[in-house]
């Protein structure tokens, strides 16, 4: 059985694999099938060599994700802006069967419900 060569990386070397899977260009898993290098070896290097705090989340999304979130923002905005446009109104109406019940002297909303 033939044993396998003690593989040696150069520190810059490291520092742009981190580099790529901080920027969401390359998971630790390809970059392990890739390079064949052991994913444990890879977590090593980017708590050694990340660019952010170990208490930082880096939040890698797809073109795909982010559009869908902003697409899902804007919908929102829409039917927030028709909530407060319906409760204007249902005010103003309101407010006009409380005007007409005490111009009248009757529950105009009980009478005619």
């Amino acid at each position: 059985m033939k044993k396998k060569p003690r593989k040696v990386y150069s520190e810059s070397f490291k520092i742009n694999k981190v580099q790529m899977y901080e920027t969401g260009r390359m998971s630790i898993s390809a970059m392990s099938k890739l390079y064949d290098i052991s994913e444990t070896a890879l977590y090593k290097w980017v708590d050694k060599y990340r660019s952010t705090p170990a208490t930082e989340r880096i939040v890698i999304e797809t073109e795909s994700d982010y559009l869908k979130l902003v697409e899902l923002q804007e919908r929102i905005d829409k039917m927030e802006r028709l909530i407060g446009v319906q409760q204007l109104k249902l005010s103003y109406h309101q407010a006009i069967l409380k005007e007409a019940g005490e111009h009248y002297k009757e529950d105009i909303e009980k009478k005619f419900g």
